[in-house]
C-alpha cells in the first residue's frame, strides 16, 4: 500500500473512530432519567416527598423511605421528570421548599442540602449540579431577606401611625419604596443575565404592568390599560410555566378581578386566554381549556353556564382539543347543545302547552313586564316547599304586571297529581301539563334535568334569569322595578 494510500485510510479510520465516540457521547447524553440527593441535617423522619406544582394544585411526584449509607435521600427513576417548579416535602409538618427542574440534563445529578433546624429551610440552603437552581435558590434567599426587612418596617410604620409621627412615617414609607425598587433592580439584573433561566420567566411571568403616570389617575383608561398588559411578560411558549403556581394565579386574576362578571364577558376573556394559549406551548392550552371547562360545568352562578357552552363548542367541538377521548368529546358536545336554546341574555324558546284544565297556552302570545317560567313536580318535596314560598311572592308581584307560568312535570294522563298539589298549596298562577311527548320536548328545549327549576324572562322573552330561588326572585324583581323609576 502506497504511502498516500495508507494515510487516506488511516484518516478515515480515525474519523470514524471520532464519529462512533461523538454518537455515543450523544447518545450517553440525552439518556432519560434523574437523580436528586437531599442531605436534611437534623431531621429525624424516614421519608421524604418529592411534589410539582400544577395550577394552584400540588401532586405527588416521587417518595423516598430511608436514607443511604451517607445519611441522604435519594429520588431516582429511569424516565426524566416533566419540567417546572417542585417542592421537596418534609413530614409530618409539611414544610418545603422549591427548587427547577428546568431542563432533562441538570436533573440527572442534582445535590441539595438544608438543616431543618431553622423552618425557613432555603434560607441555609446549598446546591451542587445545577446552575439554574443556584440562581432560582439565590433568588428566593433575596426575597426572603427583603420580606423580613419589609415587614421590620410595615410594623414601624404602623407604631409612628399611631403616635402620629407624620415625620418618621414619611421615613419609613421612603424606606418600603426603596425597598421595591431594590426588589425591581434585582429582578432587571438576573432576567437580563439569565434571560432563558425558568427563575427569568417566573420573575417575567409575575410581574405586574405599570400604568403610565399620566394616566394613573383616569378611569377606565388606568384600568383598560392595565388589563391590556396584564400578560405582557407571560411566555406562552415555555410549557414549564404551566407546571408552577403563576399561570392559575394570573388566569384567575384576569378572569375574575379584571373582567366584569357577565357571561358574554367571562366568554371574551376566556377565549382571549384561551387563543392566546393555543397559538404556545400545548402543556399550557391543555391546562387552561380542561381547568376552565370543568370550572363552568360546575358553577353555581347564575347564567355563567353560557361560558361553559362557549368553550366547550368554540374549542372541544370544534376539534381544538385531540387528546380527548371520542366518547368523552361526545358527551361533551351534546351537553353543550342541549345548553345553548336556553342560555341567558337569549330568547327564551317558544312553546305551546295545555293548562290543567285543557286551555291552550303559548309563551309568546303572553305580553307582560316580566314573565317567570317555573318547572316543578308534584311529587318532589323539595318543590313543595319551594313552591310555599313562592305563593307569597307571586301574589306580591302579579298584581304588579308579572306573569306566572308553572310547567307541572306530570303528563295528562297523571294531571290529577298536579291539580291536587295546586290546590293544597294554593298556587295563584297558571299551570300547564300536556301530552308526555309534548311536555318532554319543552323540558328538553330548556334543559330541565331537575325540578324546581325557575327562569325570569323579560317583556321580550328575553332570559334574564334563570335557576333562581324565590327569595332571588323577589329580590331581582324588586331591584329591575327600582331601576325603572
Amino acid at each position: 500500500m502506497n504511502f498516500l494510500l495508507r494515510n487516506t485510510v488511516l484518516c478515515l479510520a480515525v474519523l470514524l473512530l471520532s464519529s462512533s465516540f461523538l454518537l455515543a457521547q450523544k447518545k450517553n447524553n440525552e439518556k432519560e432519567g434523574y437523580k436528586i440527593t437531599v442531605r436534611l441535617d437534623n431531621y429525624e423522619n424516614d421519608t421524604l416527598v418529592l411534589g410539582y406544582f400544577m395550577g394552584k394544585q400540588t401532586y405527588v411526584s416521587d417518595s423516598a423511605i430511608g436514607k443511604n449509607a451517607k445519611g441522604e435521600f435519594v429520588f431516582e427513576g429511569d424516565k426524566s421528570l416533566a419540567l417546572g417548579t417542585y417542592m421537596v416535602l418534609l413530614k409530618p409538618d409539611n414544610i418545603y421548599f422549591e427548587i427547577v427542574i428546568a431542563n432533562k440534563e441538570e436533573q440527572k445529578n442534582l445535590y441539595f442540602r438544608t438543616d431543618t433546624k431553622d423552618a425557613n429551610l432555603t434560607k441555609g440552603l446549598t446546591i451542587k449540579g445545577s446552575k439554574e437552581n443556584e440562581v432560582f435558590i439565590k433568588y428566593v434567599q433575596f426575597l426572603s431577606g427583603v420580606n423580613e426587612r419589609g415587614n421590620a418596617f410595615q410594623k414601624e410604620l404602623e407604631e409612628a401611625k399611631e403616635a402620629k409621627d407624620k415625620e418618621k412615617e414619611t421615613q419609613i414609607s421612603k424606606k418600603l419604596e426603596n425597598l421595591g425598587k431594590e426588589v425591581r433592580t434585582y429582578q432587571e439584573e438576573l432576567t437580563k443575565e439569565y434571560p432563558k433561566f425558568m427563575v427569568s420567566k417566573l420573575i417575567l411571568a409575575s410581574r405586574l404592568p405599570e400604568v403610565p403616570a399620566e394616566i394613573r389617575s383616569k378611569q377606565p383608561d388606568a384600568y383598560l390599560y392595565y388589563r391590556a398588559h396584564y400578560f405582557d411578560g407571560f411566555d406562552w411558549n415555555d410549557g414549564r410555566l404551566a407546571r408552577s403556581k403563576i399561570l392559575h394565579e394570573k388566569m384567575d386574576f384576569y378572569i375574575n378581578k379584571l373582567t366584569v362578571q357577565h357571561p358574554d364577558s367571562v366568554s371574551a376573556s376566556v377565549n382571549y386566554l384561551l387563543d392566546k394559549a393555543l397559538e404556545g406551548d400545548t402543556l399550557i392550552y391543555k391546562y387552561m381549556v380542561t381547568t376552565l371547562l370543568n370550572r363552568y360545568a360546575k358553577t353555581e352562578v347564575i347564567c355563567m353556564d353560557a361560558v361553559y357552552v362557549n368553550i366547550a363548542l368554540r374549542y372541544y367541538c370544534s376539534g381544538k382539543t385531540p387528546w380527548v377521548g371520542e366518547e368523552q368529546l361526545e358527551k361533551i358536545c351534546a351537553d353543550a347543545d342541549d345548553l345553548k336554546g336556553s342560555l341567558c341574555n337569549r330568547p327564551a324558546p317558544d312553546f305551546q302547552l295545555s293548562t290543567v284544565d285543557d286551555q291552550q297556552f303559548r309563551l309568546y302570545a303572553t305580553k307582560a313586564k316580566y314573565t317567570v317560567l317555573y318547572f316543578w313536580d308534584p311529587t318532589c318535596g323539595n318543590c313543595s316547599k319551594n313552591s310555599k314560598k313562592l305563593v307569597p311572592v307571586a301574589k306580591k308581584w302579579i298584581p304588579k304586571g308579572v306573569y306566572f307560568v308553572g310547567i307541572c312535570s306530570k303528563s295528562k294522563k297523571d294531571v290529577e297529581e298536579c291539580t291536587d298539589k295546586i290546590e293544597e298549596i294554593g298556587m295563584p298562577w297558571i299551570n300547564l301539563s300536556d301530552e308526555a311527548k309534548y311536555l318532554g320536548w319543552v323540558k328538553k328545549i330548556y334543559n330541565i334535568k331537575m325540578n324546581p327549576f325557575m327562569l325570569l324572562l323579560d317583556e321580550n322573552k328575553k332570559i334574564m334569569y334563570k335557576r333562581i330561588v324565590p327569595d332571588q326572585l323577589d329580590e331581582i324583581l324588586e331591584r329591575l322595578t327600582e331601576e325603572k323609576k
